[in-house]
């Protein structure tokens, strides 16, 4: 990631960490950087739910996860009333 702007504070979950739910601070929008498979180098804007699954999987990258960075934790809440 190479730019980024703006904050916001979405909930996510990850496969990760199940059944739980993070509140984690995010830029709206980034630039990143990269190769494709050739190793042709290509830049990337990316906003909204883009920008965020793409700094959730360079946190990753880095060694992150969403515990480390959480600005709030909430048990995944699963409805089993309507299951029969």
């Amino acid at each position: 990631i190479t730019h980024s702007s703006g904050i916001y504070r979405p909930f996510e979950m990850c496969l990760s960490l199940p059944g739980r739910v993070f509140q984690v601070l995010r830029h709206k929008k980034i630039t990143v950087k990269g190769q494709d498979l050739t190793g042709q180098v290509l830049t990337r804007r990316l906003h909204g739910r883009d920008a965020q699954m793409v700094s959730h999987e360079v946190g990753h990258l880095s060694g992150i996860l969403l515990e480390d960075i959480a600005i709030g934790e909430y048990p995944a809440y699963i409805d089993t009333a309507s299951d029969s």
